[in-house]
């Protein structure tokens, strides 16, 4: 008995960038992403001093709704777990962000 992943069913060409998916689905789109710089954060988001101190270093607020991102001009940040976010800065920092301070 198989299952539903694509290893099952063979390559789907995934290395080509483009739509996937069947016809009249919905659909995934897949493509590059550049990460120039990446960071691991943790702490208690109960704590807003916390939270401060990652919006000010970071230049953005983190998300604390399970299984959601939030998104600047420049770096995303996403939810791990209840006390770990991943930060992913996808280009060069804006002259002012506060990492080029």
């Amino acid at each position: 008995m198989g299952s539903a992943f694509v290893s099952d069913h063979g390559s789907i060409g995934s290395t080509v960038p483009g739509r996937y998916g069947a016809a009249g689905t919905a659909h995934l789109s897949l493509r590059e992403a550049t990460i120039t710089a990446a960071w691991n954060v943790q702490g208690k988001p109960e704590q807003p001093a916390f939270l401060e101190q990652v919006r000010s270093s970071f230049g953005i607020a983190l998300p604390v709704a399970p299984n959601t991102t939030a998104a600047t001009g420049t770096i995303t940040a996403l939810w791990l777990g209840p006390e770990s976010w991943l930060l992913v800065a996808g280009g060069p920092l804006a002259p002012g962000h506060p990492l080029t301070e």
